[in-house]
């Protein structure tokens, strides 16, 4: 009996299990997703879960057993490209994505997307370098 019992909570995990794909599309930003960096991770969290991938050289991306149920944020962290994040509703085991912004409600969704997962780069990330100021003496000047 506990071992059944035990097979039927393994199945029922499994059961629950999904794959999330999607690829990364090059677009005025980015030529070629052979381009972005191998640091590049995508993840997926919701509370108390997280999810992540590196896509590879072709773009493409799988997140592997996913519970099935919760709504989830697909976050690109990427040191050239600037991605918006997106919204992947999983009821049921069907695959939702929705447009979504930093400080948005969680109840509302943006607009609706396609599925499997098409994103690419909103922008070129730029970092400004702050440089240590350092003063140059003249040693003539000051007595050496």
């Amino acid at each position: 009996m506990i071992l059944r019992t035990l097979l039927f909570s393994i199945f029922l995990a499994f059961a629950q299990a999904i794959e999330i794909t999607g690829v990364i599309q090059p677009n005025a930003h980015l030529p070629s997703a052979a381009l972005l960096p191998v640091s590049t991770l995508l993840t997926l969290s919701a509370p108390g879960v997280e999810y992540a991938v590196h896509p590879s050289s072709s773009g493409k991306f799988t997140f592997y057993n996913v519970t099935a149920g919760p709504s989830y944020l697909l976050k690109v962290d990427c040191l050239t490209h600037a991605f918006q994040p997106l919204r992947i509703d999983t009821r049921f085991e069907e695959i939702e994505v929705y447009q979504t912004f930093k400080d948005n409600e969680w109840e509302h969704r943006g607009a609706k997307f396609v599925y499997p997962i098409e994103i690419s780069p909103s922008t070129k990330a730029e970092y400004y370098v702050v440089l240590p100021l350092v003063l140059l003496t003249n040693e003539a000047s000051i007595g050496i």
